[in-house]
């Protein structure tokens, strides 16, 4: 990483049975993350540097990020995180919002078009707040160049930029989105810039739904960069060029 992070105790400021819980998911994060060969560091601080080490929609101004881990799986750098936020809702009232983040670099020259999709059946939809400051992004109907399985509009609400349709329908092609529809459900996914996000809000992680969710969001990746590939070759390849 090009910036350099200074990672502080978990156990600061926290209850003995906050400690003790902080303690018992971080041996879990530890295990999880030897086997998938990512390296385990901590707490994040950014009062040295303003920079967000995982962007895309749960992005808040009132965000915390522990438990960090970085490191390379199947050729892609990957980023784990969990991130903790105070939301307001419009009522005014307050309420705590903890996710489990997965990033992955694609590799990609071009940044990707944003894409979001938002699971049905969501008991916290965090990210109507986040889609309406991003009015280009919109609910899709995918389809328009091939069809699409039911079964992802019965779990997903694609959300992108109706400009942008044609080439988010090429880089997530029908076999792909039954992938996501059948193994991703109810991860929120999300294609912003240049990277892969997948996050969900457990209550509780497991080992295996870690493992589970980084394996799955390079996957992701290298389908995204082997379809955006095909779509740059055919662009210079194409009789109207």
């Amino acid at each position: 990483m090009s910036m350099q992070y200074r990672f502080q105790d978990i156990t600061r400021k926290l209850s003995p049975k906050q400690i003790s819980a902080e303690l018992k998911l971080q041996k879990m994060l530890q295990a999880a993350m030897s086997e998938l060969g990512l390296t385990y560091y901590g707490q994040v601080d950014y009062t040295d540097s303003s920079a967000t080490l995982v962007r895309g929609m749960a992005t808040h101004q009132s965000q915390k990020d522990s438990h960090y881990c970085f490191g390379s799986y199947g050729g892609y750098e990957v980023v784990f995180l969990r991130r903790q936020a105070t939301l307001q809702a419009p009522d005014g009232s307050t309420r705590q919002q903890q996710w489990f983040i997965v990033q992955v670099d694609t590799k990609a020259s071009y940044p990707l078009p944003h894409i979001f999709f938002a699971p049905h059946g969501h008991r916290d939809v965090w990210y109507h707040a986040a889609l309406d400051l991003q009015p280009e992004m919109q609910p899709l109907s995918l389809g328009t160049y091939w069809r699409y399985p039911a079964l992802l509009n019965s779990r997903y609400t694609v959300y992108g930029s109706p400009a942008q349709q044609q080439l988010i329908e090429y880089l997530v092609r029908p076999d792909i989105s039954m992938v996501l529809a059948q193994h991703y459900y109810p991860c929120c996914i999300e294609y912003d810039r240049n990277h892969i996000i997948i996050s969900h809000d457990y209550a509780k992680i497991t080992k295996e739904s870690l493992v589970t969710m980084v394996k799955n969001a390079v996957w992701l990746a290298l389908m995204t960069d082997a379809q955006y590939q095909a779509v740059r070759e055919a662009q210079y390849t194409s009789p109207a060029q």
